[in-house]
């Protein structure tokens, strides 16, 4: 981190956040099932299509309740890291482009979710050096597997335990292509888009020429690559506005699982998890997601949501790097 910034002394995740107006329990229960309820409830089949998605967990460990339990359960708070990124074919495909907390507290049946800026500055974790922008961890990570047990996530666990004082136990991450393919799988989403958004240098496929991007107010269906562009888009707004956009998508596609009941339907789970199989990596175990999946479905209340920012309230300055760079 830049020596002269102040040191960033986040607070409590708890103490940090506003309500908003959703079901917690609902908005979970889509989160995880397309790995849980699919691992739970259709068998072997399945379970063998999963080994590719599972990875080791290296993280630094937490207390277990006696009787079995998961990373967390025993002190009162299970954190989990969900990680978006460009994925194969995608230049900059390995940096971290989402970076969320999800907070789950197992005994008093609360949530909270955190947001944190993919350009918020910080100090590299051993074995890397330096500092830099914290989207560049996981990328550096996943290059240096060899040396760096559990490479991307790993380090990034490790870098957003460090801010936030917090152990974060688990990690899901996801990339574009399975986000897009999600949307598309259930028809597409409905969109309140609250005021125009303009976007002339939105990438192109490419990523050398630009595809410009528009979307007007009001109601709409987005199909999974209008979707992944509202996600995406920053140019003409702000990270801290598309977090907030990112959380909107992930509400209406709830929103579209349960109108469809694809819950209930084994073909599209299968084809859900089938599309997970090539796009998404996680260091739960089948039996810690199905124990984290009959805890949150216990939470009913509101959960917390905070978008880190750089707003006079928030805890976050903007600066420019030594070469220019803008940082958080």
């Amino acid at each position: 981190m830049d020596p002269s910034d102040e040191p960033l002394n986040p607070e409590r995740l708890d103490t940090l956040v506003k309500p908003k107006r959703f079901s917690f329990k609902k908005f979970a229960i889509i989160l995880i099932a397309a790995f849980a309820i699919t691992a739970v409830a259709y068998g072997a089949s399945t379970v063998g299509r999963l080994s590719k998605i599972i990875v080791k967990n290296t993280g630094r460990g937490a207390p277990l309740l006696r009787g079995g339990g998961i990373q967390g359960e025993g002190d009162g708070r299970i954190n989990v890291l969900i990680l978006g990124m460009g994925g194969p074919g995608h230049p900059g495909g390995l940096l971290a482009d989402i970076i969320m907390v999800l907070s789950v507290d197992p005994v008093n049946h609360k949530a909270a979710f955190l947001t944190v800026p993919r350009d918020l500055a910080v100090d590299y974790p051993k074995p890397l050096t330096g500092g830099g922008k914290i989207n560049n961890v996981h990328a550096y990570g996943e290059e240096r597997k060899k040396e760096v047990p559990g490479g991307g996530p790993a380090l990034m666990k490790q870098t957003v335990s460090d801010i936030l004082d917090l152990p974060i136990h688990y990690f899901v991450r996801v990339d574009f292509k399975a986000f897009e393919k999600l949307v598309d799988t259930v028809g597409g989403v409905t969109i309140n888009v609250e005021k125009p958004l303009y976007d002339p240098l939105y990438p192109a496929p490419n990523m050398i020429d630009y595809e410009p991007f528009s979307i007007a107010a009001g109601v709409q269906n987005l199909d999974g690559k209008i979707a992944l562009k509202y996600a995406r888009s920053r140019e003409t707004t702000s990270d801290f506005d598309r977090s907030r956009r990112q959380v909107q998508i992930l509400l209406a596609l709830k929103e579209k699982v349960l109108k469809l009941n694809i819950l209930g339907n084994p073909r599209k789970v299968n084809e859900i998890a089938t599309t997970l199989g090539d796009h998404l990596r996680t260091d739960f175990s089948v039996k810690e997601f199905e124990r984290f999946f009959g805890i949150v479905t216990q939470i009913n209340e509101k959960p917390i949501v905070k978008v880190l920012d750089s707003s006079e309230s928030g805890p976050l300055v903007s600066r420019s790097g030594e070469n220019g760079a803008y940082l958080l």
